[in-house]
């Protein structure tokens, strides 16, 4: 009877080792598929940072746990994951195998942004521009309905202004072209609060 927990134990152990090498391997294909997908917007410094700074991954539990460490706030309820930058590793929920790999893009999509720009960009709009590009790089589809409210109106901004104006702004904090998308720097900054307060009052 002993040896047969024995075994299934390590059995078990085998299981979680192996799932955690698949998550590893999904971590530095998001990594490479982000620099070929923003290979005009993404530095290559940045790239090279995130490729030394694997994502971590956690249960929900401990993911919980991090984000209180990190924040010093409680956690949101239905976190999958978060990141500061480069600063520190992605955090990833582990618990969800549907929703795993769409989660280590969106966090990586936020360790390639530009803080700077995401400030401009307001908390609202950043998190909505990390998820269509995630949607963007899984062709269209999202299998976790992260953000909706937040997607929407960042895919809205994307449309008046092109996806490149977005891009230059989120991953360079270089508002050239969204600003001559939107014709003055008046009607810019209008009309990028406009986008802001979009989802608020959805």
């Amino acid at each position: 009877m002993k040896s047969m927990e024995t075994n299934r134990s390590l059995e078990d152990i085998r299981e979680k080792q192996a799932e955690l090498e698949a998550f590893k391997d999904m971590d530095r294909e998001a990594v490479e598929y982000i620099g070929k997908e923003f290979h005009d917007s993404v530095s290559l410094e940045t790239l090279e940072k995130m490729r030394g700074l694997p994502s971590e991954f956690k249960s929900h539990e401990e993911l919980a746990e991090a984000y209180a460490r990190e924040t010093g706030k409680p956690a949101p309820e239905g976190l999958e994951g978060f990141s500061k930058g480069v600063e520190i590793p992605a955090q990833v929920c582990s618990e969800h195998r549907q929703t795993i790999n769409e989660s280590i893009l969106h966090e990586r999509l936020h360790q390639a942004s530009d803080p700077n720009g995401n400030a401009r960009l307001g908390s609202h709009l950043s998190e909505g521009t990390t998820q269509a590009f995630t949607e963007k790089m899984q062709a269209g589809i999202s299998y976790g309905n992260f953000y909706p409210g937040e997607t929407q109106t960042a895919k809205k901004l994307m449309k008046e202004t092109g996806d490149s104006a977005v891009e230059k702004l989120f991953f360079q904090n270089d508002t050239q072209e969204l600003k001559a998308a939107l014709a003055t720097d008046a009607q810019h900054d209008a009309q990028l609060e406009q986008f802001k307060k979009l989802h608020r009052s959805a």
